[in-house]
């Protein structure tokens, strides 16, 4: 069988700008300042990115440790929650805690959405399990921010704290570039990936935002370890009311962006080239994004040319090629609908993966010589 050369994704990075700074102001013992924070976070898109906004719901969690001899830590105060208060305008905690008169301490918080207990669980106050939900619309967005060295003093003026996303934000984009297809669109997903995956934060200091904007300070690569292995059945989707993408024009490809914005675990994609083996009903065994549709010739019919039967539409995978997806990145895939993609399992005896669209084409081409017809005298 001849197959057609892999239709491979395109990603762009893009930083996702978390850029959460906390004013704490910190007192100590009786005189002293009451330690409390003032956070806010920006640029972010997604309903459950924690937010400047939606983080007066949710309040965050912060560990105080102090400084000690030979720059080991002992803890100052562990684990306690923050919450807004209206009246104040500031973060505070139910039990007060304050600056001490000289020690130096170092600040760990955490924050994330209501809900988060099945997907992330806490190790100790700066390491964590996570396990990103299948749906989209429950994914949790965890952030991490630390600062260090900071004294009675600093209290006073408030204490910055940094916020970062510790996880990747996966998105899919569609055109279509054939003027003889069009697209029903119904849902896409990214599957065959590690599920789960431990984050342990460095020990560097998110002190510095002020280059957020231009997305240079992101978590370390480094700050993720321990993933399960990857597996067929790992597949995280999105769903939605059908998209029609029409046949592209000379000058309209009809670019979409498809809903659902993926927050996954930091990890690396090795390209998916072929199917397990060469036995027919064979899956794919490398990350990859599927698309579910209906594929239709552009007549006024709208002829179904690719689909699970009918009207009902298929996934199609498209390979992904090799990325590490990095804490605090937004990878955005470009899928361009006219090459049609690839069954997910195989459909023969050959490893190579089998392309959905069947091209009309001619390979062998031939004329029939002359018949003689005859001699025939014409009259004079």
């Amino acid at each position: 069988m001849v197959k057609t050369k892999l239709l491979m994704l395109t990603a762009v990075a893009g930083m996702g700008m978390l850029a959460a700074c906390s004013a704490d102001e910190t007192v100590e013992n009786n005189p002293g300042l009451e330690i409390s924070f003032a956070p806010s976070i920006n640029k972010v898109t997604r309903a459950a990115d924690v937010t400047s906004d939606n983080l007066k719901t949710y309040g965050f969690n912060v560990t105080a440790m102090k400084q000690v001899a030979g720059g080991s830590e002992t803890p100052y105060f562990s684990g306690v929650d923050y919450t807004w208060s209206s009246t104040s305008n500031v973060y505070g905690s139910i039990d007060k805690y304050y600056w001490p008169a000289t020690d130096k301490l170092n600040f760990y918080a955490y924050a994330m959405a209501t809900g988060a207990a099945s997907q992330v669980t806490k190790i100790d106050y700066k390491s964590f399990t996570v396990t990103p939900d299948v749906d989209w619309n429950k994914q949790v967005d965890l952030v991490f921010a630390s600062t260090k060295d900071k004294v009675k003093a600093d209290g006073e003026n408030g204490v910055v704290l940094n916020f970062r996303h510790t996880g990747a934000k996966i998105k899919v984009k569609v055109k279509n570039t054939s003027k003889t297809l069009k697209f029903d669109v119904t849902g896409w997903k990214v599957g065959f990936l590690s599920p789960t995956a431990t984050f342990t934060f460095d020990g560097t200091a998110t002190d510095d935002h002020t280059s957020a904007a231009t997305g240079t300070h992101t978590l370390s690569m480094a700050s993720w370890a321990n993933h399960t292995g990857r597996s067929l059945g790992t597949e995280y989707v999105s769903e939605f009311t059908q998209l029609q993408i029409p046949a592209a024009t000379t000058t309209d490809n009809h670019e979409q962006n498809l809903a659902g914005e993926m927050i996954l675990l930091p990890q690396e994609t090795p390209e998916l080239t072929a199917y397990a083996n060469a036995t027919a009903g064979a899956d794919v065994t490398n990350p990859y994004i599927a698309l579910k549709m209906v594929i239709r010739n552009n007549d006024t019919d709208g002829t179904v040319v690719a689909s699970a039967g009918g009207d009902t539409p298929v996934w199609a995978t498209w390979p992904l090629p090799t990325t590490k997806w990095e804490p605090g990145k937004v990878y955005t895939y470009f899928v361009d609908l006219s090459g049609g993609g690839y069954y997910p399992k195989n459909q023969d005896s050959d490893p190579d993966l089998d392309p959905l669209l069947t091209e009309v084409k001619f390979v062998s081409v031939t004329v029939d010589d002359w018949n003689d017809g005859g001699t025939h005298d014409v009259k004079d």
